[in-house]
């Protein structure tokens, strides 16, 4: 079938239409038949992650299920997202976000990458077979920026790397 907009899948209800209630759709993610996005909604009150779910090919989306002993900071929300065998991760400022299948979430720690140091930035996250592996760089103030990388079997527990263990020609990417 021809691609078709998603404004109806990802509408805001009409009920809040009217308070500046806002949604976005950040990434989008697939593994074993879902599709899942990764969304935010700001406005009225404070910011919250939200998680929406296909099995279908995204011919129509339900909201995901969160549980959550304790809720992140609501500043916090993920802007990264990756599914493959370890699982689903969504990733953020000091929020990481795991689920088995997509359809249920949970905050798994309020620190996101707890081994981030001043200058440090995440620009990119992938599943990899063992599971999952972020990408970024440092740029010290006055430096030029070096790359990093982490890398984590369970999108909880991270493993700094940075350009001289990544042994990168010149130290750059």
């Amino acid at each position: 079938p021809a691609a078709a907009l998603a404004s109806q899948d990802f509408a805001v209800p009409a009920g809040q239409q009217g308070r500046g209630i806002f949604q976005a759709v950040s990434a989008v993610a697939a593994a074993a038949g879902t599709l899942a996005a990764l969304a935010t909604e700001s406005g009225q009150w404070l910011p919250r992650a939200e998680f929406l779910t296909s099995t279908d090919g995204g011919h129509s989306w339900s909201l995901a299920q969160i549980k959550t002993p304790t809720v992140p900071d609501p500043a916090a929300l993920p802007t990264l997202l990756a599914a493959g065998p370890a699982g689903w991760l969504a990733l953020g400022p000091g929020v990481a976000w795991t689920s088995k299948t997509g359809a249920t979430w949970s905050a798994a720690n309020t620190t996101g990458l707890a081994s981030l140091t001043s200058g440090d930035r995440i620009l990119g996250l992938t599943a990899t077979a063992s599971g999952f592996l972020a990408v970024g760089e440092n740029v010290p103030t006055g430096k030029p920026s070096t790359p990093v990388a982490w890398t984590s079997g369970n999108g909880v527990a991270w493993q700094r790397l940075d350009s001289s263990a990544l042994a990168l020609p010149g130290g750059h990417a």
